[in-house]
């Protein structure tokens, strides 16, 4: 599943649409875990997980949840509105908007579902946003072979809006027996849609619905820059207040008299007084090493990486006899095999990893059951 890499201050995020499907839903949170991604705007979920760091709206129709790296513990993530069909958070001073809008709802809902969404944008007063969603419009701007009375009116909405639409090239980001179509949109202000540096849907991925992964990633701008440069942060739980001030009456006398300070420019002060604060700091107190997310969701297997990988060789036959006019009709009912028996032997491993943690409290009371409630309580 490679993607391309920026640097590690780029904010990598994900569109997936589950589709009301409980192994989709799981499947994601473990592609999460292997493309190292922060941030997933989700539409169509399964149920409303509880967990702290999943904002979805008040329908139940989109979400957005992250992960806590490096790349996003900087600064806290706000959220900024939860409507019908709409959710957005702010990292920093860019916006991440999440939006569904269902295929059933007539013309008059849907363009009162944009009107309330422009309201929304500019009550942000952000110049960096990022608009993401299943819109069931389609435009020949963003990929399809026609448009219809949807894609019209949100095509109309976009450039009022000078938004940009990021979705580049003709690969649908639905697919089925039945056809294929581009339903995913990416928009974005157009300072952020100049910083975008890779967008692409990821064909070679299984996702366990009709619908497939779409991958950006954006650098993250910060208004708090001089703490992304100087890329340190300490464990203030573990400070030593002796050491501390031992470290600081030290580093005033390497100072006194020094007439190297007396001639120096401003700059040269600065650098020089934030590399003394740097060293007090290292001798109170211990680094905070950037928190690494584990490599795989606390259920997956080898086992289950060789049966996605047979999943996915399947949809690759499928494709390959529709692109060159052969019955399909073996292919279709080997594919639907695989990816059933993948998604039951998801819900086996989940029970059984569920049945394996409850098991471990008698054996190990302040272990890892004990660990995760721990980590459920933290802000």
């Amino acid at each position: 599943m490679p993607v391309n890499r920026l640097a590690r201050s780029a904010l990598r995020a994900l569109q997936a649409n589950i589709n009301h499907c409980r192994a989709a839903q799981d499947l994601l949170h473990q592609h999460l875990h292997e493309l190292d991604v922060d941030f997933a705007m989700v539409t169509e979920p399964f149920g409303s997980p509880n967990h702290p760091r999943w904002i979805q709206d008040l329908d139940n129709t989109t979400a957005i949840t992250w992960a806590v790296t490096d790349r996003t513990s900087h600064e806290p993530i706000v959220t900024c509105w939860r409507g019908h069909g709409r959710v957005a958070v702010k990292l920093n001073n860019m916006l991440l908007t999440s939006c569904y809008v269902s295929p059933n709802s007539g013309r008059a809902r849907f363009e009162h579902t944009l009107a309330d969404l422009s309201r929304k944008l500019r009550g942000a007063s952000l110049k960096q946003q990022i608009i993401t969603g299943d819109f069931n419009a389609k435009s020949t701007a963003w990929g399809n072979r026609a448009s219809d009375l949807r894609g019209r009116i949100l095509l109309r909405w976009i450039q009022q809006h000078d938004l940009i639409i990021l979705n580049e090239g003709y690969e649908p980001t639905f697919v089925s027996h039945n056809g294929s179509s581009v339903e995913d949109l990416t928009l974005a202000s157009r300072g952020a849609a100049q910083r975008i540096g890779t967008w692409r849907v990821l064909t070679d991925t299984e996702t366990l619905s009709d619908y497939r992964y779409v991958y950006f990633e954006s650098p993250i701008i910060s208004p708090n820059s001089s703490r992304q440069q100087l890329g340190r942060r300490w464990k203030v739980k573990k400070l030593d207040l002796t050491l501390l001030r031992a470290a600081a009456v030290t580093s005033s006398w390497q100072t006194t008299g020094d007439s190297f300070l007396t001639d120096a420019t401003a700059n040269v002060k600065a650098k020089r007084l934030r590399s003394q604060y740097v060293a007090i700091c290292d001798a109170a107190m211990p680094r905070s090493r950037p928190r690494k997310r584990p490599g795989s969701a606390y259920w997956w297997s080898d086992n289950l990486a060789l049966m996605r990988k047979d999943c996915i060789a399947a949809r690759r036959r499928l494709h390959a006899d529709k692109r060159r006019g052969r019955d399909v009709t073996a292919s279709l009912e080997a594919y639907r095999e695989s990816r059933n028996g993948f998604r039951a032997a998801i819900r086996r491993a989940k029970e059984q990893a569920w049945e394996e943690l409850i098991d471990s409290l008698n054996k190990e009371p302040f272990g890892r059951p004990y660990r995760l409630v721990l980590r459920k309580l933290q802000p």
